[in-house]
């Protein structure tokens, strides 16, 4: 696995602590939801995968775009896919 997978968990992310306590939290809303669970609106934000891509672009860890109010509105999906799914296979031992 790459060191970049288990690098960005300890990224911060607000109301979380960190990207690791970000995933952490969709899991436990999964569960505890069960077949109730909203995929639209895991934790309440219907741009819930763009926490995590805003975090990964403004460390400069995936190329993306951010508008004249800093709102990032353009990524490179494909990396941050790729980084984030490194993430998830670290935070489980895969």
């Amino acid at each position: 696995m790459s060191c970049a997978g288990c690098r960005i968990l300890g990224l911060p992310v607000p109301e979380y602590g960190n990207l690791s306590g970000y995933l952490r939290a969709l899991l436990r809303a999964l569960w505890r939801e069960g077949s109730n669970f909203s995929a639209k609106h895991p934790l309440g934000d219907d741009d819930w995968q763009w926490t995590i891509y805003e975090v990964l672009a403004r460390e400069g860890l995936v190329s993306g775009h951010f508008d004249g109010n800093g709102e990032l509105d353009d990524v490179d999906y494909e990396a941050a896919d790729k980084l984030i799914d490194e993430a998830i296979g670290h935070l489980t031992d895969e």
